[in-house]
Parts: structure tokens; C-alpha cells; sequence
């Protein structure tokens, strides 16, 4: 129960202590069940049982922790601690977007904020959300001044293409997002996110 939201690696061994815990208490209960009040202060209390509990607690937590990581790679877990790390601006992908498309970057945190604001509001996942929402538009890195966020007031590159074209390669930021995504070890529900952000209507100016 206590496991299902980490939001720290050091949750998973706090975790693992307070089972540890429980389990020492269920020695000691146990033991008081078998004996009886009238029999504590003439039977001896199993100490190395109730340590052996905590301490396989401690234990598992202390495994479960230092092993989640490559759990998360290895079957394309996206924990909420796998979440919160896609989240953190210093991580390279976000750097990259934030370098080489900054307006890009800046509509990403803003829909970042509502898709988690709104997430809260309907009981779904808000660090999916939130995470989903920093990145779903990654694939515009590959061509960021086809993007008008991106131009400052620069001459659109558009002006010059047909509009079949200029629709291609608008709607092509989404496969490109998930290439680039791949390349950088990001979660399959955050890619899913980034491949389905535009839905399948007609692209229309």
C-alpha cells in the first residue's frame, strides 16, 4: 500500500523499515497470542525473530530501491519516480528543447501546467500529465523554425511552400518526437502521449 506512489528513491526503503516494523509486531503479537499474559515474564521473547522481521523489511527496501531503476528501463515502467525525473528541467531531452526551440519550450510548460491541473480534476495520473505535457512536442527540435512560436518575428518558411507540404512536415513533429524520445530513454506512455497529441483530424490553418 505504501509502495504504490514513490515520489523519492529513499520512499522505497522507509517503505520497506515500516514493513519491517509490522512484521517485528506481528512476531511479538503472535507470540503474546501463544503465551498468554500470565506467561511473559517466564518465556523467553523471540528477539532474533522480531530482528530477523525488521530486518528482512529494511532489506527489501533497501533492494527494492536500489534495483527499481533498471526494473523501470528493463520492462518500460513509468513509476511516479520515473515520472517526476522526466519532469526536471535540468534533464538533457527538456535542455535540448529549451536551447533549440525556446518557444516551443515555453508552450510545453504552459500545457504542461493544464494537463496536470486538469488531470487532479479527473482522477487520472497528474505526473503522467505533467510529464506528457513538457514533452509531447519534443519533435519540433527537428525543424523548430517551421514552428511559429519559434520565429521571433522572423519570415515564416511556409510563405514559400505549398500547403501540402507545409502540412507534412507540421504534422510530421509528432513521429519525429517519438524518434527523438526513443533516442533518449523516455517512457512508452509519455511516447504514446507524444505520437497521439494531434489526434487524426485534417490539419487546417
Amino acid at each position: 500500500l505504501l509502495s504504490g506512489h514513490l515520489r523519492r528513491r529513499t520512499h522505497a526503503f522507509e517503505t520497506g523499515i515500516v514493513a519491517g516494523a509490522i512484521q517485528a509486531s506481528a512476531v511479538a503479537a503472535v507470540w503474546a497470542w501463544q503465551y498468554g499474559m500470565g506467561e511473559f515474564a517466564t518465556t523467553r521473547f523471540p528477539l532474533e525473530d522480531a530482528v530477523g522481521a525488521l530486518g528482512s523489511g529494511a532489506l527489501a527496501g533497501a533492494l527494492l530501491s536500489a534495483g527499481m531503476p533498471y526494473v523501470e528501463r528493463m520492462f518500460d515502467v513509468a513509476t511516479d519516480m520515473r515520472l517526476l525525473e522526466w519532469t526536471d528541467q535540468n534533464q538533457p531531452l527538456l535542455r535540448r528543447l529549451a536551447l533549440d526551440a525556446p518557444g516551443s519550450y515555453h508552450h510545453s510548460a504552459v500545457v504542461s501546467s493544464l494537463a496536470e491541473g486538469a488531470a487532479k480534476e479527473i482522477g487520472a495520473n497528474p505526473l503522467l500529465a505533467c510529464a506528457g505535457g513538457y514533452l509531447h512536442d519534443v519533435g519540433k527540435i527537428a525543424r523548430p523554425d517551421y514552428f511559429i512560436e519559434n520565429l521571433e518575428g522572423r519570415p515564416s518558411p511556409h510563405a514559400n511552400l505549398s500547403p501540402t507540404l507545409s502540412a507534412l512536415i507540421l504534422t510530421a513533429h509528432t513521429k519525429d518526437g517519438v524518434e527523438i524520445a526513443e533516442q533518449y530513454g523516455v517512457p512508452a506512455p509519455i511516447r504514446r502521449i507524444i505520437a497521439e497529441h494531434h489526434g487524426t483530424y485534417v490539419a487546417e490553418f
